[in-house]
């Protein structure tokens, strides 16, 4: 899933099997306010599995307020292999929704972050599918991850030819 990220995968397990309390699995992976876990916290539980994807917020945060050469070693230890920026239509499109809301000197910040997010998720699916070909996986994010192309499913499919993607 898209909220939670890859590095708190042991939690997400722990949780899964009634091994922690809603309070302290969302205190072990930092949960913050913004969001609702009640949205979130029945989708990891749906299934066989449940997997967190994504890349700690730390990292995308890092990268919008400073860019990537500003993260640490240990931050560009969780990067994706191969990363690459999103292609120039969905360049266009993320500043067209936010153009607005991002200092113009700092958009190509907040661009590489979003790439980050949508690269690590791609990566991190790929792994799991790659050990586990007969199992049917569902990625669960928002819509501006997968609509148009450019985002998650292009990165996904560059480097998995079985790839299968409903919408």
């Amino acid at each position: 899933m898209e909220f939670f990220n890859y590095t708190d995968q042991a939690l997400i397990n722990d949780f899964r099997a009634g091994q922690l309390s809603e309070d302290d699995f969302k205190a072990g992976i930092a949960w913050g306010s913004a969001m609702d876990f009640n949205l979130y916290g029945p989708q990891l539980l749906f299934g066989d599995a449940g997997f967190g994807i994504n890349i700690p917020r730390a990292v995308t945060g890092q990268i919008s307020k400073n860019g990537l050469a500003s993260l640490t070693p240990e931050q560009q230890l969780l990067m994706p292999p191969n990363f690459t920026l999103g292609n120039d239509s969905y360049k266009r499109r993320f500043f067209d929704v936010m153009g607005g809301h991002v200092p113009p000197e700092k958009f190509i910040n907040y661009f590489t972050a979003q790439s980050v997010w949508d690269e690590t998720m791609a990566w991190q699916a790929l792994n799991f599918v790659q050990n586990n070909p007969d199992f049917i996986y569902v990625i669960i994010v928002g819509e501006f991850h997968v609509a148009y192309g450019g985002g998650l499913p292009d990165r996904f499919a560059r480097t998995y030819s079985r790839f299968k993607y409903f919408s």
